[in-house]
């Protein structure tokens, strides 16, 4: 019986002898994962970083762009402004050499 006993004892000995290896392995295993997460994690936090600066930069870059655009449109109306001013000054004058000339038939049938 005694050596049963032994024989047993030893099973025992080397089944808690695999478990402890199984479990170091195990415990490795999640170490590395766990690594692995904080990696893609931080690389994750970059990435999300760098896509606020695109995104910022594009906002900016946006608002100036719409800022030129509205500086654009005010000339551009103060342009068309210019010429609807011009084209009055122009009906008037135009007016004024067709009064004249009436002026100048009405005297020439008159002498």
């Amino acid at each position: 019986e005694g050596d049963r006993a032994r024989v047993v004892r030893d099973k025992e000995a080397k089944t808690r002898g695999e478990l402890q290896e199984m479990v170091a392995a195990s415990d490795s295993e999640v170490a590395t994962k766990d690594r692995e997460i904080a990696r893609l994690r931080r690389a994750g936090e970059e990435q999300t970083r760098v896509l606020f600066q695109v995104e910022e930069k594009a906002r900016a870059d946006l608002a100036a762009k719409d800022t030129a655009i509205q500086g654009l449109r005010r000339r551009a109306f103060d342009i068309t402004q210019e010429k609807v001013e011009i084209e009055k000054a122009r009906l008037r004058i135009a007016k004024e050499k067709l009064d004249v000339m009436e002026e100048l038939e009405e005297k020439e049938e008159t002498l």
